[in-house]
């Protein structure tokens, strides 16, 4: 497995060039990325040498899950290197490659080349940098299928092409046209090449990075507000399902997780209106639709600081964060379909406890549920939940009010971003080891749980 990283850290290395290309293009310090390409490289080309081993399927978990810890860790090389102490530094990393967009900086007072490196390791975490790399090193033979499903862990993939590189091609592609049409779009709409394109990268991949610390709000146009709004529920959609629907294969609203996507979005946004409601009923509609639609993509854009809402609302917008959009889509949560899974199941047995004779058989579009894919489902939702109520104690402890404990959790294990209470501004406040456990919720949500406890139980089965 060491050859393996090996190469995954030589097809990583590259990204640093873009920043220091841009750098040096605009008259900043490029020599931080140079730097931390370096390094990158050298560990990449040194692990070569090692013997190749075969590889096992049960390996693919490990190797996804620490290759997020990998690329986050070497990601957090810039930031070190501009001069922010090294958790800080992961911190940022980290919540850049999972899409979280929870951030310790205050975009304002960073150079534009680092602001785009920020842009990038959401951009590449999004459609998710393993991904990126089976379909550069497809000879990965019958160990390729059980990364690609480690690292896009979903219930509902549509099989889009026989084999995973193609798979992976076609879903880099859907990922690269979307976030090209929305940069056209932002540039048409009057923002400078800049801005268009860190707000294209940051918003197809559900990672809420912006180069303003007042977030979308900074921009005070509807019309932009609007563009990025309908952006970031196509990158809460099943990208599959984008594939298929773009080249005349399927019509979206046929498959059944999309309907409910659609549904529990209207739904999100006509009650956050009125939850927050005050007097201007088209300013509340304007601000919670676009507030909606980033909870229950898990974005973390802000158009308005909804910390100045009432509770209720508060309450809302963390239950939407658990939500999450479709699987196999960008968004973090538990995912839609789990969700109606899990409600279906319940119903189905309150139905058997008063029929016992009645045969119930759970169905997702005319497909089987099968036993093992429900105790998956159940088995995901407990631990999410349980490791939740964990995080939101330890927070507690460390001296943190409810508020901030419960939003900082749910935000960070839901790779939602902006946390409420003493994280309303930012994370930079908070105590270096609520961070460390933040960092771990991060790593924990992206990987959808299941990925980072086989890691353990196989380092538990060999004694470490």
């Amino acid at each position: 497995m060491i050859v393996l990283f090996s190469r995954f850290l030589l097809f990583f290395s590259p990204t640093f060039l873009i920043p220091a290309i841009y750098a040096y293009y605009v008259g900043e310090e490029y020599s931080i990325y140079f730097l931390s390409f370096a390094i990158t490289f050298a560990l990449g080309l040194s692990l070569a040498f090692f013997k190749f081993k075969e590889i096992k399927t049960k390996d693919a978990f490990t190797f996804v899950a620490l290759s997020w810890i990998l690329v986050s860790a070497f990601g957090a090389l810039p930031y070190i290197f501009f001069g922010i102490n090294p958790i800080n530094s992961f911190f940022e990393s980290i919540s850049g490659f999972t899409t979280t967009g929870a951030s310790i900086l205050n975009p304002e007072e960073l150079p534009k080349s680092l602001l785009l490196w920020r842009g990038l390791t959401q951009w590449f975490g999004g459609i998710g940098i393993v991904v990126l790399f089976l379909a550069v090193f497809p000879s990965l033979g019958k160990f390729a299928p059980a990364v690609f499903y480690a690292e896009f862990p979903t219930v509902t993939l549509e099989k889009v092409k026989p084999r995973i590189k193609d798979s992976a091609i076609v879903l880099c592609e859907v990922y690269i046209l979307l976030t090209s049409i929305l940069f056209f779009l932002l540039l048409l709409l009057g923002l400078d090449t800049f801005d268009a394109l860190i707000h294209a990268l940051t918003t197809v991949s559900t990672g809420g990075f912006s180069t303003h610390s007042e977030s979308i709000a900074a921009f005070k146009d509807w019309r932009v507000e609007l563009v990025i709004a309908v952006f970031m529920f196509l990158g809460g959609t099943n990208f599959a399902l984008l594939y298929l629907a773009l080249s005349g294969k399927m019509n979206p609203l046929r498959n059944l997780e999309f309907r409910i996507y659609l549904a529990a979005t209207i739904f999100a946004i006509v009650a956050l209106t009125f939850l927050n409601l005050k007097d201007d009923i088209v300013s509340s509609f304007r601000v919670s639709a676009f507030q909606a639609i980033s909870a229950i993509t898990c974005t973390g854009y802000t158009t308005y600081n909804f910390n100045e809402w009432n509770d209720a609302s508060k309450l809302f917008m963390i239950m939407l964060m658990f939500l999450g959009g479709c699987a196999g889509s960008t968004a973090g949560g538990l995912k839609i379909i789990r969700i109606y899974i899990l409600i279906k199941y319940s119903i189905q047995k309150i139905l058997k406890s008063v029929e016992p004779r009645a045969i119930k058989i759970l169905m997702i579009d005319d497909k089987i549920v099968d036993q093992e894919l429900l105790e998956k489902v159940m088995t995901i939702f407990v631990l999410h939940i349980f490791i939740y109520i964990i995080s939101a104690f330890l927070i507690a402890v460390s001296g943190y009010d409810l508020l901030t404990a419960l939003s900082t959790s749910a935000a960070t294990l839901n790779i939602f971003g902006p946390g409420m209470g003493a994280a309303a501004e930012c994370y930079a406040d908070l105590k270096d080891h609520v961070k460390i456990l933040l960092c771990f919720n991060m790593w924990l949500g992206r990987l959808e749980i299941f990925s980072v406890l086989i890691l353990f139980a196989s380092l538990y089965k060999k004694g470490w």
